[in-house]
């Protein structure tokens, strides 16, 4: 039995399993060492100010040469909301276009529709109420379904 799949080849890993960033819980030796395994460690960049998440990757980057990844995930109470349509048309498909790269090489539609928002987390109930800006395929293809 194989544990290889098309998500190992994207990111260049041995096997499909990818580390969570945990806080300050799991630090740059414990990313290496997921790396090395083969699988994908995290950095938890999440409370860290810009100076300690470069430090966290020089750290790993000198442990391994394996991939890694950086957890930079913005709450949305961190960020207030943006008005979609202030985005600038020219911003749309230049990120459209980019994703579009992704979306090809996962097998999904193409779209240049603006993003909408929809809740970020609809299976859990602490996170129902967050709303977040979407940028995928399916949730664009939906809005420009909706508005013709």
């Amino acid at each position: 039995m194989s544990l290889r799949t098309p998500l190992c080849d994207l990111l260049g890993i041995d096997y499909p399993i990818v580390q969570s960033g945990m806080g300050g819980v799991a630090g740059p030796e414990l990313v290496a060492e997921v790396s090395k395994a083969g699988g994908l460690g995290i950095i938890a960049g999440l409370e860290l100010p810009p100076d300690r998440v470069r430090e966290a990757v020089r750290a790993v980057r000198r442990l391994t040469d394996r991939p890694f990844g950086v957890n930079l995930w913005l709450h949305s109470e961190m960020r207030p909301p943006i008005d979609m349509s202030s985005i600038p048309e020219a911003r749309v498909r230049s990120v459209q276009n980019t994703l579009n790269g992704f979306r090809e090489r996962l097998g999904l539609p193409a779209t240049q529709a603006r993003p909408s928002w929809r809740s970020a987390s609809p299976c859990s109930p602490s996170r129902s109420a967050i709303r977040a800006p979407t940028w995928s395929a399916a949730a664009t293809s939906a809005t420009s379904r909706s508005s013709r």
